[in-house]
This record gives structure tokens, sequence and C-alpha cells, in this order.
């Protein structure tokens, strides 16, 4: 919770590294805050989890 309330955007069940690669690529194409949180929890390449 802390990490949240610091700031810190959920990664649901990405690894460090997919996490990273992603970060990496989302900052690339926009500074915008509120982009980066949403495609962050978006799947784009079967890195992430989807609950149905």
């Amino acid at each position: 919770r802390a990490a949240l309330k610091a700031g810190a955007i959920p990664g649901g069940d990405m690894t460090l590294e997919a996490a990273l690669t992603k970060m990496m690529f989302l900052l690339a194409h926009s500074d915008s805050k509120e982009y980066i949180e949403t495609q962050f929890q978006i799947p784009m390449a079967g890195e992430l989890t989807v609950d149905k």
C-alpha cells in the first residue's frame, strides 16, 4: 500500500524483466503519466495474465 501511495504502478504478475522493458518502451513513446499508467496495465505481448 505504501508503494501505491507513493505512486507505484501495479504490475500484476509481470516479471521484473518484462516490467522494466515495458516501462522503457512506454517512456520512449510518451511522457504522460496517465498514458503510461493505463498502458502499463494492458497486456501488449503476453507479459501480463488477464483474468477472465
